[in-house]
């Protein structure tokens, strides 16, 4: 059932611009972000992750934060998280400041905390650290990671239509192309030589719409249309290098 469940995603994915896998990351992400703000605010292990964590990444802060407020019309979710949070690390900071009262101690409690093995600053940073990485980012390398293993394995196994599949899309990025050549197992040789073969031919064209793009601006050449392909090339450069930014997915 998740094999076919995964195959369903990918060929839809595999319809739609830029990354695939970056593509099902982003929705694995979006669908957990929403889930949390309709039903899961004040569930306790979910509430205890997010404590752990200290909160999301920096971009699933705000993703957070700003999808609440598009959505739903409100910020009650995020304000009751970040609350909980707040008074979190308030009371680690408190904890701190206590510990960096000891230049007014007397000078032989001063003396021991020099040679203490945790000195002020080294509780402050302990405590400040997570204790785990982001949820999110936790469940969306799950996704991607299922992902890329299903797709090399489908195009490793010819009697599927992977193959077509995925040389009709924009294929990996490199990002995600680097990893599936380097989790590919020796079942998985047939797999990674296709994604190998489709990206240099994508590759190629790609350098050549580069160029012609480049040449079109030129002043002797400015009269000759560019094609759809070297009007966009700069685009698919962005996404092969750089995945799909935040606006596609």
């Amino acid at each position: 059932m998740k094999r076919s469940l995964l195959s369903v995603d990918l060929r839809l994915a595999l319809k739609e611009p830029g990354c695939p896998i970056c593509r099902l990351r982003a929705d694995a992400e979006l669908r957990y972000i929403r889930s949390l703000l309709w039903e899961f605010v004040n569930d306790p292990l979910t509430r205890s992750r997010f404590i752990a964590s200290l909160g999301y990444c920096r971009e699933h802060t705000w993703q957070v934060g700003l999808l609440e407020k598009e959505k739903f019309g409100s910020s009650l979710g995020t304000a009751i998280l970040y609350e909980h949070l707040t008074l979190v690390v308030s009371g680690r900071l408190k904890d701190y400041t206590r510990r960096m009262g000891w230049a007014r101690r007397p000078w032989w409690k001063r003396w021991l905390y020099v040679f203490w093995p945790w000195s002020a600053r080294r509780l402050a940073a302990r405590e400040l650290t997570p204790e785990t990485p982001c949820r999110v980012c936790q469940i969306g390398e799950r996704a991607e990671q299922a992902h890329l293993e299903w797709l090399i394995r489908g195009l490793a196994a010819p009697e599927h239509d992977f193959r077509d599949a995925y040389r009709a899309s924009d294929g990996l990025c490199l990002y995600h192309l680097r990893r599936g050549l380097a989790s590919a197992t020796r079942e998985d040789e047939d797999g990674a030589r296709v994604l190998a073969e489709s990206t240099l031919q994508r590759l190629a064209t790609l350098e050549q719409d580069l160029r012609e793009y480049q040449r079109k601006h030129s002043w002797d050449y400015r009269h000759e249309a560019q094609t759809p392909g070297e009007q966009l090339a700069w685009l698919r450069a962005l996404r092969f290098y750089g995945g799909n930014g935040q606006t596609e997915t």
